[in-house]
């Protein structure tokens, strides 16, 4: 079994370790890769989509976001 991995705030920190941050930070993060891609010269589609698909999820009253709610989210059928 692998060792589970810790954002750095939580190795630095006496509380307990969460895989999840406020879903309100992620679209800045996910529209800076994009804007960096860009000036790269390298296509930023996905990012654009998944900036989208992280406001939306907002709009619809979403507050935390999570690696494992988003592939809960990739599988779930459309």
């Amino acid at each position: 079994m692998c060792a589970p991995k810790y954002l750095g705030a939580d190795v630095d920190s006496d509380a307990k370790p969460e895989f999840t941050q406020g879903l309100d930070v992620a679209p800045a993060g996910v529209r800076n890769m994009a804007r960096a891609s860009r000036d790269a010269g390298v296509r930023a589609e996905y990012f654009e989509r998944a900036a989208a698909a992280l406001e939306q999820q907002l709009a619809e009253g979403q507050a935390v976001y999570s690696a494992p709610g988003e592939v809960a989210r990739l599988r779930a059928p459309r």
